[in-house]
Formats: C-alpha cells, structure tokens, sequence
C-alpha cells in the first residue's frame, strides 16, 4: 500500500517487550532524518533487550544514511549476543540491503515482493551514492576486525578520497579524533601505510623513535599500541586499515597476519565495480567471527564461574593464553568450552590456567 502524503512526515514509536523493543518507523529516512533514528535507536537498545525489531511496514522510504544507522545499532547488538531483525519492509529497502550486501546480516521478515516500477525507482529517486554504500559496509569491516582481532580497542578504515585521507569507518568518535591527528600532522603509522603500502606495528608508544608528535597524542588518547596495514591498490595505496590498542605489545605475529587479510577484504570493496563477490567474502567471515565472538563470551563466564574471576580478569585470562599458546583467541575460548564435556576428574580450570606463562 502507498502511504499518503500525511505519513511521509518522518515519525516512530516504540513499543518495549518482555524480551524484545519494536521501534516503528513512518515516513521517509534520509540524511535529514537519520540522526532521529538514531536517536530513537539509541533508546530502544538502552532497554536492554536481546531482541531489536523494526517495524517497517509504514516506511516508505530510507537511503543509505539510514541504512548506516541499522549497520550501527545491529554492530552493538552483536556485541552482547542480541539481533536485529527488519519486519515488512518496503521493495526499496530489501532492494538497498541486498545491493550492499548485508542481506546476511540484517535479518529481513516478511518482506513485500518488488514490483519492476519500485525497482526501477531505485535509480531515479535519491539514488544513494557509490560512496554511502560502501561507508555503510566499512563499518561491518570495523567491527569484524575488532571481533577478530582480540587486543583491537579501536579500529577505522582511513580512505583517500579527493587526495586526502579521511575516515570512513571508525569504532568510535575516539578513533576518529585520533585519526584526524594523523592527518592534519601528516604523521604516524595510518598515514605512512596509505603512502607506501607497508604494515606499521608501533608495539608501545612511549618507547617509539616515529612520530614523536603522533605518539604523544596517542598516549594522551588512552592507546599504547598501533597497527596499520594498508589497502594496497594501482597505483597507490588506498588508505589503511587501524587498529589501536590499550595495551602495549597488543599484536603478535597471528594478529597481523589476520589484520593483513582483513585490509585485502577491504580493498577489494573499495576497488570491485561489482563488490558483490567480495561483500559476500567479507559477510561468511563475519558470520564465523560472530561465532567466534559467542566462543569467546562463553569461555570468559566460565572463567567467571568456575575460576572465581571477574570480567576483565577472565578476558586477560584468555588474552595471556592466547599469547603464550600462540593461538588466536577464539582457540583458546573453544578448548575452554570444550572442557566442560570432559570428565569431571580434570583439574579446575583456574588451576590449569594458572600456570600458562605470563599469569600473575
């Protein structure tokens, strides 16, 4: 059905269940109305539910700014295990989600089939850009690297765009505000591998002969350590992927290897004409990170349980063994899960783990 002209005024309400928060949506999102839902997000997810629903049987429009800010609230509902789930929504959004690629990941019920006039409007009608399409994919990058990669605190994706770099994907506003120190410097370990291709590890800032003037700020910022590796393109790098650390010495040798695949998913979908192939790349590793991520949230409750621990404490826990085993970190979650099946005459878990190298 057609909205009438009275409902193209943006508007939502929410709607708070025993398990799930439903947010409705009328009208059209774009970029004038995308901050409103977010911020109506923004509360929905402050609930607590594990369950976000958007009702989107009365939309009748949203581009790729609003498309960003689902990206958004389903990353941080990923992060505590919730989902998000789009219910009956227009042929123009299953349209927008499917060309980006995130149909995996953005779970569409009862969508309304396309008709060739809806389709067809897609190219006519506030078409969004190359650019906001794949700004939107950027940010599943970002958050997959720090799904995948355990000491990434903070992660973006620097691109150069009109010959400077910019941000086009960060965690938060605090990696975008340290990025933009390395722009406006020109210096420091982002920079450098937009402009020669070569992955920079800074293992502990204060100890860091480059950049002095970088690392300053970047100790200031909370961050110890830095990893950059580049999106290597012809006849020059794209820009960089980073990954910034609370902790010194935060990536070893496994980490970089991950990091370095991780920035050749990045640039194919940067550089594809057709970026299907490398989104629907990019979207089976999310899902096996996502699985990882589950492994990991287990084994940190059970550390919690029976180690007597707290939150960080069982995350140090797996981030020491994983360093001394030289395993990733979703390994040593998953031996940890594992255990649980085995006999009961195994020793208690905090023994066993107590004397990897490294424990206090």
């Amino acid at each position: 059905m057609t909205p009438s002209a009275d409902e193209l005024l943006f508007s939502t309400t929410t709607d708070v269940g025993t398990d799930e928060v439903v947010v409705s949506v009328s009208g059209e999102v774009d970029l004038v109305t995308a901050p409103d839902l977010r911020a109506t997000l923004d509360e929905a997810l402050g609930h607590g539910r594990a369950r976000l629903v958007l009702d989107a049987s009365r939309l009748a429009f949203m581009d790729a700014t609003g498309l960003r800010e689902l990206v958004r609230a389903y990353v941080r509902l990923a992060g505590v295990g919730g989902t998000l789930e789009i219910r009956n929504p227009p042929a123009l959004l299953v349209r927008l989600v499917e060309v980006t690629g995130l149909a995996d990941v953005l779970h569409i019920e009862h969508a309304e089939p396309a008709s060739d006039e809806l389709v067809e409007g897609i190219a006519t009608r506030a078409t969004p850009t190359v650019t906001d399409l794949l700004d939107s994919v950027l940010h599943l990058v970002v958050a997959l690297t720090r799904t995948a990669v355990a000491g990434a605190d903070g992660v973006s994706v620097s691109l150069r765009r009109a010959g400077q770099l910019v941000t086009a994907a960060a965690s938060d506003q605090r990696v975008r505000d340290i990025d933009r120190v390395q722009y406006d410097l020109g210096d420091g370990p982002g920079v450098a591998a937009s402009a020669d291709g070569l992955q920079y590890y800074v293992e502990a800032a204060a100890a860091e002969p480059r950049w002095p003037n970088f690392m300053a700020r970047v100790l200031e910022a909370g961050f110890d350590s830095v990893l950059s590796s580049p999106l290597v393109g012809e006849p020059r790098p794209l820009g960089a992927l980073n990954m910034y650390s609370r902790d010194a010495f935060a990536f070893g040798g496994r980490d970089r290897e991950i990091a370095t695949a991780l920035a050749e998913h990045t640039t194919a979908l940067v550089v594809e004409v057709d970026a299907r192939p490398a989104v629907d790349r990019l979207a089976g590793t999310l899902r096996a990170a996502l699985r990882a991520r589950e492994v990991i949230a287990q084994a940190q409750g059970i550390l919690m349980d029976r180690g007597d621990l707290s939150a960080a404490e069982a995350h140090a826990v797996l981030r020491r063994s994983s360093r001394a085993t030289n395993q990733p970190v979703p390994d040593v979650a998953e031996e940890i899960v594992s255990s649980l099946g085995r006999s009961d005459r195994s020793p208690p878990l905090r023994s066993r783990l107590k004397g990897a190298p490294g424990d206090p």
